[in-house]
């Protein structure tokens, strides 16, 4: 089993009925972790096999990535199956993107979270 693949069942158990701020933080901690092991190039791939996972287990039945432009031009997101998933354009958001998974934040990745978070940190 890849290192890719471990990670993805680990966030798929992790995530799996917790609530959308469970989950935040869940998914904070998780990518620290990730990057801390120095991983963090396998992130596209943990979100490709963690959305296989969720599909086989019935639990991925709606994704949708938000951006503040028009094209997903993130690379974490490339190699989803875009049959499947919709795409909402929010230029409030600033830049970055937001992953919802059934309905829930799974990654919030925006600028507008991260100039929040500063802000409350403080």
């Amino acid at each position: 089993m890849t290192k890719s693949k471990q990670y993805a069942i680990a966030l798929y158990q992790l995530t799996k009925d917790k609530k959308e701020q469970e989950i935040q933080d869940v998914i904070e901690r998780f990518i620290k972790t990730v990057q801390k092991n120095g991983d963090e190039l396998l992130l596209k791939q943990i979100l490709n096999h963690f959305q296989q996972i969720a599909q086989k287990n019935g639990d991925f039945n709606y994704l949708k990535i938000i951006t503040a432009r028009g094209n997903v031009d993130n690379d974490l997101f490339s190699g989803l199956d875009w049959a499947k998933v919709k795409h909402e354009v929010k230029p409030d958001i600033l830049g970055g993107a937001i992953a919802i998974i059934n309905h829930q934040y799974l990654i919030d990745n925006s600028i507008k979270r991260k100039i929040r978070k500063i802000y409350e940190s403080n």
